[in-house]
């Protein structure tokens, strides 16, 4: 179960990243300078390959933590014409915007998938 959740997390963080974000990996409580471009699950293990093409040792999943600033994705909404739209992941719009959780910003053709803790 939890390295489904791993999975689904990492794959949401990949998935709504873009390249000019910044990716910030954490192991263990000490930050990597390198991006992760693979990782690879034995049980509740990993290895991360890095873009650099290095691997890391076997990880405990438990210890990793990968985050990325989408702060270059908000300012490109920024310049989008059109009004903002928020929705939730079943795609409901709503009012405005959550305090909390994870929800979809929509200005013109331009959508970011936001989460805020």
């Amino acid at each position: 179960m939890r390295k489904l959740l791993f999975v689904a997390m990492a794959a949401m963080a990949f998935a709504t990243s873009q390249a000019d974000d910044v990716q910030t990996v954490t192991i263990d409580g000490s930050a990597v300078n390198k991006q992760v471009s693979a990782i690879a699950f034995d049980g509740d293990n990993l290895t991360l390959t890095y873009t650099d093409g290095t691997k890391s040792e076997s990880i405990d999943m438990s210890t990793v933590i990968i985050t990325f600033d989408t702060s270059s994705a908000l300012k490109e909404i920024e310049n989008e014409a059109g009004q903002v739209k928020f929705f939730n992941l079943s795609g409901q719009q709503l009012q405005g915007a959550p305090a909390q959780g994870t929800y979809l910003i929509k200005k013109g053709n331009k959508t970011v998938k936001v989460v805020r803790q």
